[in-house]
């Protein structure tokens, strides 16, 4: 026996019995454990950081078409109550100038009735407007920030 060889099993005999220093017991390095459970964890916040722009987009998207949906509105309410304006004007012109009030009462009716959907439109443009937007976002931010029972 040469005395490497000598000194080598000596060695494996003093050895503490089990895996070396950087082996797990089940014969994983730790090592590779840890940077697996590194990579789990990168993985796991991408797709969280992912899913909350992925909500940010969609409400996005909602606040656009809010939005649109209210200019229109509000561009109709515009045009029915200059229409409506213009109905009571013709209206008194009609009453001062024709002996017919049959004229008359129709465009009051008329501008009475732009009026009545113009003032509807602006109820329901303010009740859009009165939403919150991005609800689902804030939501999901106060859920993380308030305790569960704290009554906001």
């Amino acid at each position: 026996m040469t005395m490497n060889a000598a000194s080598a099993s000596a060695r494996a005999i003093h050895q503490k019995p089990g895996p070396p220093d950087d082996v797990a017991a089940d014969g994983h390095s730790t090592t590779s454990m840890f940077s697996t459970l590194i990579e789990s964890l990168f993985g796991d916040v991408w797709k969280l950081v992912r899913d909350h722009l992925l909500l940010v987009a969609l409400e996005s998207q909602r606040a656009g078409r809010n939005l649109m949906r209210m200019v229109f509105a509000a561009i109709v309410a515009a045009v029915l109550l200059v229409t409506g304006w213009l109905a009571f004007v013709a209206a008194a012109m009609f009453w001062i100038v024709a002996d017919d009030a049959a004229w008359a009462r129709a465009f009051l009716t008329a501008g009475l009735l732009h009026a009545a959907i113009s003032i509807a439109i602006v109820l329901w443009i303010r009740n859009v407007a009165g939403q919150a937007m991005f609800s689902a976002t804030l939501r999901q931010l106060r859920s993380k920030q308030q305790p569960e029972g704290s009554g906001k």
